[in-house]
């Protein structure tokens, strides 16, 4: 009877040691597949972040080449300011040298009209006598 009892027990023991193994297997099973969904986001992640910091040195790229763009403009900007002050200048001296020979022509023209008086006056002096 002792053993019969003790091969049940080891019957039993074997069957537990069984459903354990059993049991064991489907756990590493999905502990694989957990594992795998792990490293499956973490390459989803890190190529995020690879995106991420692509994109954020594209956006540093177009803002340099924006600021870069900027400085240009305005270097071109206040060259076009100096020269538009020089054109000012000179159309500034210009007009001072028109009102110059505008003055100098209206005395010409008084001149002349003295001139013109004066010789119509002649005329008239040596055709009367």
């Amino acid at each position: 009877a002792h053993g019969v009892q003790l091969v049940a027990q080891i019957s039993a023991s074997d069957q537990l040691a069984a459903e354990a193994q059993k049991r064991g297997d489907e756990l590493q099973v999905k502990l694989e597949e957990a594992l795998t969904r792990e490293a499956e986001t973490v390459t989803e992640l890190q190529e995020t972040i690879d995106r991420m910091e692509h994109d954020s040195q594209s956006r540093q790229q177009m803002h340099a080449s924006v600021q870069q763009q900027l400085d240009i403009a305005t270097q071109s900007c206040e060259s076009l300011r100096d020269e538009l002050r020089g054109s000012v200048g000179e159309c500034e001296i210009q007009s001072q040298r028109i009102s110059d020979l505008e003055g100098e022509l209206r005395e010409a023209l008084r001149v002349s009209g003295e001139s013109a008086i004066a010789a119509e006056g002649r005329i008239r002096d040596l055709e009367e006598g």
